[in-house]
C-alpha cells in the first residue's frame, strides 16, 4: 500500500491512521519515508506513531498536541483519537471529553463513543458509561474502520464496569479481528483487559496466558514500550506463582528494556522484585526493597499495605522482632483502610497484605493477633489463610494455591533461615525454650543459656502456648510431653 500511495499517502489521513494505529515500527518507517518533508495530519499520525513505538511517549504527546492545533476541522478527530486514550491517564475526565467535542467522520463514531464510555467507566460515571457503549456496539454493525480497536476499547469499558466476563469477551473479539489484519498493537492492549479481567475472576492461569500472549503480540508489533508494559506484567505473575526461573527470565528482560514509562505495571514489578530476593535469602536487599515499595509514591495504597506486610517479613529475617511487631500491626491497619471505587487488583494486594503480615505477626510470637486477621468474621478461615497458616506450623509452600504460591514461598523462606527445623506443629526454637522451662529455669536465665533476649524467649513461649492450644506454661510443657514433641 505504501508503495502504491507515494507522496499522496501524506494527504490520505485515513490510510495514515490505519498505519499510525495497526501498523509495526518497521512499515511506520517505511511511511516515514515515503512522505519525508511533508507537513500534514497524516505525517503527524505517523510520526507520533514512530515515537510510541520507540518507547518514546513525552514525545508522541508533543507531536499529537501541535497536531491537533495545525489539523483541518474535518481531520482533527483522528489525531484525538489517537492522543485520546494517552490523555486518560493524565488529565481528568472533561479534558478527554472536551477533546472528543466536534465533527467525527462516520467511520469513526463507533470508536469514538467507546472512547467517551471509557472515560466515563474511569471515572465511575456508569451509567453514562453504559448508555456510550450501547450506542458504539450498534454503530459498529455499520461503516467502521478498524471495529477490532474498538472492540478493545469496549473491553477496557467492561473491565472498569467490574464487568469481567464482558471484558474476556470483548477482549477476544478484538484479539480475533486484529489478527486478521496483522494488527499485532491492538491484540495486545486487548489482551491487557483480558489480563486484568482474569485476574478480577481469580483465574490465574488465563492471566497467565493473557500475559505471555502481550509479550508476543507487542514484539511482533516492534513496540518497545507495550514490550516492556508486557514484560512488568509476566514479570509479576510469574513471582506471584513463585516460578524462580520464570521470574528471573523476565527479571533480566526488563533490566534489559530499561526504565519503566509512565502507564507501566510499577506496583506488579516492584511486588515481583522484592520477591525473588526473598526465595533467594538476600533478606537485607529483600528488607530494602519492601521499604522501597512501601514509600514509592507511584504505588497504590493497596501496594504500600503489601509493602509494609514485607518490610514486617523482612524485619523477621534480620532478628529485629520490635521493628516486626510495629510493621505488621501498621501493615494490618493498612489493609483494612478500603477506598471507594478502588480496583479490584488493589482489592486482591490488600488481602496479601493481610495474610504476610498476620504471618510475620505468628512468626513474632503475636499469634492470636495473627491468627485473628487470618479469620473471617464467622471465625472461620478460607484456603488461603489455611495455607499461611499450614507454612508457619512448619508446611510447604508449594501446598498453597498457585496465585498466592509466590508470597507463601516468602513467609516460608524466612520462617526456615529464623526458625530452621520444626518438631511437630513447634520450631526447634521453642521446643528448645520448653524444655528449659520444664527443667525449672526461668525465662532471664534461659535468655542467658542461649544467648537471646528475654523478649525473644517470651515471645517463643508464648507462641508455643497458643500453637499447643493451651492456656499457660506448665500446661504447655504437659501437653508436648504427652504428644512426644519434649522427651
Amino acid at each position: 500500500m505504501i508503495a502504491r500511495a507515494g507522496i499522496s499517502l501524506a494527504d490520505d489521513v485515513r490510510a495514515c491512521y490505519r498505519l499510525a494505529t495497526t501498523a509495526d515500527a518497521p512499515t511506520i518507517a517505511r511511511a516515514l519515508a515515503v512522505v519525508a518533508g511533508r507537513r500534514t495530519s497524516g505525517t503527524a499520525l505517523l510520526r507520533s506513531a514512530a515515537e510510541l513505538r520507540g518507547a518514546r511517549r513525552d514525545r508522541a504527546v508533543v507531536r499529537l498536541e501541535a497536531a491537533l492545533v495545525a489539523s483541518p476541522v474535518r481531520e482533527r478527530a483522528y489525531v484525538a483519537d489517537l492522543y485520546a486514550p494517552l490523555l486518560m491517564a493524565e488529565r481528568g475526565l472533561d479534558d478527554v471529553l472536551a477533546l472528543l467535542e466536534g465533527y467525527v467522520p462516520r467511520e469513526l463514531r463507533a470508536g469514538d463513543h467507546a472512547l467517551r464510555s471509557m472515560a466515563l467507566a474511569m471515572a465511575g460515571r456508569r451509567d453514562a458509561s453504559r448508555d456510550h457503549r450501547s450506542r458504539s456496539i450498534e454503530l459498529l454493525e455499520g461503516r467502521t474502520i478498524l471495529p477490532a480497536r474498538v472492540w478493545q476499547r469496549l473491553a477496557t469499558v467492561a473491565f472498569f464496569l467490574d464487568e469481567p466476563d464482558g471484558a474476556i469477551d470483548a477482549a477476544r473479539r478484538s484479539v480475533r479481528l486484529a489478527l486478521r489484519l496483522h494488527d499485532y498493537r491492538t491484540a495486545m492492549i486487548a489482551r491487557s483487559a483480558e489480563c486484568s479481567a482474569c485476574n478480577a475472576t481469580g483465574d490465574c492461569e488465563g492471566e497467565y496466558a493473557a500475559g505471555v500472549d502481550m509479550l508476543a503480540f507487542a514484539r511482533r508489533a516492534g513496540d518497545r514500550l507495550l514490550e516492556r508494559w508486557s514484560l512488568g506484567i509476566c514479570y509479576g505473575v510469574a513471582a506471584e506463582f513463585g516460578e524462580s526461573e520464570r521470574t528471573h527470565e523476565f527479571g533480566v528482560a526488563l533490566e534489559r528494556a530499561g526504565a519503566p514509562g509512565r502507564g507501566t505495571p510499577r506496583d506488579c514489578e516492584l511486588i515481583a522484585r522484592a520477591l525473588a530476593l526473598v526465595w533467594r535469602g538476600d533478606f537485607g536487599a529483600f528488607a530494602a526493597s519492601a521499604l522501597r515499595l512501601a514509600d514509592e509514591p507511584t504505588v497504590s495504597p493497596a501496594a504500600r499495605a503489601l509493602g509494609t506486610a514485607f518490610a514486617a517479613l523482612g524485619h523477621v529475617a534480620l532478628g529485629d522482632l520490635a521493628a516486626a511487631r510495629r510493621a505488621s500491626r501498621e501493615a494490618l491497619g493498612l489493609a483494612r483502610r478500603t477506598v471507594p471505587n478502588e480496583p479490584v487488583y488493589d482489592v486482591r494486594y490488600r488481602r496479601l497484605a493481610r495474610l504476610v503480615a498476620a504471618a510475620a505477626c505468628m512468626l513474632v510470637g503475636d499469634v492470636i493477633r495473627g491468627r485473628r486477621a487470618l479469620s473471617r468474621h464467622d471465625g472461620r478461615t478460607d484456603a488461603d489463610a489455611d495455607a499461611m497458616l499450614r507454612i508457619v506450623a512448619g508446611g510447604h509452600w508449594s501446598d498453597a494455591p498457585r496465585a498466592m504460591r509466590g508470597f507463601a514461598r516468602a513467609v516460608y523462606a524466612v520462617a526456615a533461615a529464623t526458625h530452621g527445623e520444626r518438631t511437630g506443629p513447634l520450631t526447634t526454637a521453642e521446643v528448645e525454650v520448653l524444655t528449659l522451662l520444664g527443667h525449672g529455669l526461668s525465662a532471664p536465665r534461659i535468655a542467658v543459656e542461649t544467648n537471646r533476649s528475654v523478649h525473644t524467649i517470651r515471645a517463643h513461649t508464648r507462641s508455643a502456648i497458643a500453637k499447643l492450644g493451651v492456656s499457660g506454661r506448665g500446661a504447655a510443657i504437659a501437653r508436648a510431653r504427652s504428644d512426644g514433641i519434649l522427651s
